[in-house]
């Protein structure tokens, strides 16, 4: 029996899953990616829906990047950014029945489940001690909670402010900082005017 806050837990199986560093936004993707705190490990499973995928870095690969596409981010090269997607159908709320669990590839270098590979973007269905191997050689056994937790949907994630690009921030959806105003429209083209008759 398999303990955990979720639904359902990839365990790590193997040297490269048990040492591969992952973040686990999937309940909370307001949390900060630079701060956040990496685990090592069993992957728990909580959402309806959940991204594994890359953790993305800056343009300079110094950092971490703000935005990142999965909610569990593994800080492995040879995983996609968007590697494969978890969906669990639990019926209805009362219902009793086991669960209904797929996963789809959409990554570059796929996935295999008990040795077979996975069709990219086709739902296989997973079962329970189901082997799920990443590239390269990162191997987890799928297996359902005991009495854990119903699959939930995430909250959305709060807006974020925009820097534009006069370098002032707005909120999201606020259109009005991105444009200049149209007195310093005038200024700047009369000062161009100016110049240019010197």
């Amino acid at each position: 029996m398999v303990q955990g806050r979720g639904w359902g837990v990839l365990v790590a199986m193997g040297d490269k899953s048990r040492d591969a560093k992952h973040l686990d936004r999937s309940t909370d993707k307001n949390q900060s990616v630079v701060t956040g705190v990496m685990s090592l490990g069993n992957i728990q499973l909580t959402l309806v829906k959940t991204t594994v995928g890359r953790m993305l870095m800056n343009a300079e690969g110094t950092a971490r990047a703000a935005n990142q596409v999965a909610d569990i981010l593994i800080d492995v090269p040879s995983v996609s950014a968007k590697h494969c997607v978890i969906a669990c159908d639990a019926g209805a709320s009362d219902s009793a029945g086991p669960y209904v669990v797929t996963i789809a590839d959409h990554s570059r270098h796929g996935l295999t489940v008990n040795k077979v590979k996975v069709v990219s973007g086709t739902p296989r269905r997973l079962e329970h001690e189901d082997v799920v191997v990443l590239p390269f050689g990162m191997e987890y056994q799928f297996r359902i909670i005991d009495g854990g937790c119903r699959p939930i949907t995430p909250e959305p994630p709060e807006p974020s402010a925009k820097k534009t690009p006069g370098g002032r921030k707005r909120a999201a959806g606020d259109k009005s900082a991105a444009k200049p105003s149209a007195k310093k429209a005038h200024a700047a083209g009369a000062g161009a005017g100016a110049g240019a008759g010197a």
